[in-house]
């Protein structure tokens, strides 16, 4: 089956892509820089909130994983974000509209939100 990874170059992304490839599904990875990720996936280039990316990496891909999360300044987990806040909100929006235009998704969203962010107290 034909897999597009977003969030792929985190650690929860790179487990997906591991086990997906395990599975012996055909991996596609969409990221926005350099990545270095383990063949045979292969690796598209490109912001999931820019126009047209993300409808253009479903197309022929009928499953997304997705580890898409929060980047912050730094790994403590109360640190500034990098990321648009309303981000999550804004890539399912995309991918939506992107399941409406080439008629079916499925989707599994997976998280790491929250771990290692408890107060001590």
């Amino acid at each position: 089956m034909k897999v597009l990874v977003l969030g792929a170059t985190g650690g929860v992304g790179r487990e997906l892509i591991a086990q997906a490839l395990e599975r012996g599904h055909e991996v596609t990875a969409l990221v926005r820089g350099d990545a270095d990720l383990p063949a045979p996936a292969r690796v598209l280039r490109g912001e999931v909130l820019q126009d047209g990316v993300l409808l253009e990496a479903v197309r022929e891909r009928p499953v997304v994983l997705s580890a898409i999360g929060q980047r912050r300044a730094n790994l403590f987990p109360w640190s500034p974000l990098r990321s648009p806040p309303d981000l999550g909100a804004r890539w399912a929006a995309l991918l939506v509209e992107a399941a409406r235009q080439v008629g079916s998704l499925r989707v599994v969203a997976v998280s790491a939100a929250g771990v290692a962010e408890a107060r001590r107290g």
